[in-house]
């Protein structure tokens, strides 16, 4: 549970950027929700991605060098 809880702080650090939140739903999937008010829930990590970008209409990189960037800028 404290690697999933773990996971969910990391995505949500990359995820924040498209304006995604994602939380653990129940142990057995991820609820994601946009700045919008969009929802989503998937079963898998790799689902995710694909859920984000439905959510907030860009495609999510977590490579992005703009992504990159902020991220970068958070940690100062």
């Amino acid at each position: 549970m404290r690697e999933r809880q773990a996971r969910t702080r990391i995505l949500n650090t990359v995820l924040k950027h498209y304006g995604v939140v994602v939380r653990d739903w129940s142990g057995n999937a991820y609820l994601l929700t946009s700045r919008t008010g969009r929802t989503a829930i998937v079963d898998t990590i790799g689902e995710i991605w694909n859920a984000a970008e439905q959510l907030s209409g860009r495609t999510c990189d977590p490579l992005d060098e703009r992504c990159l960037a902020a991220l970068a800028d958070e940690r100062g």
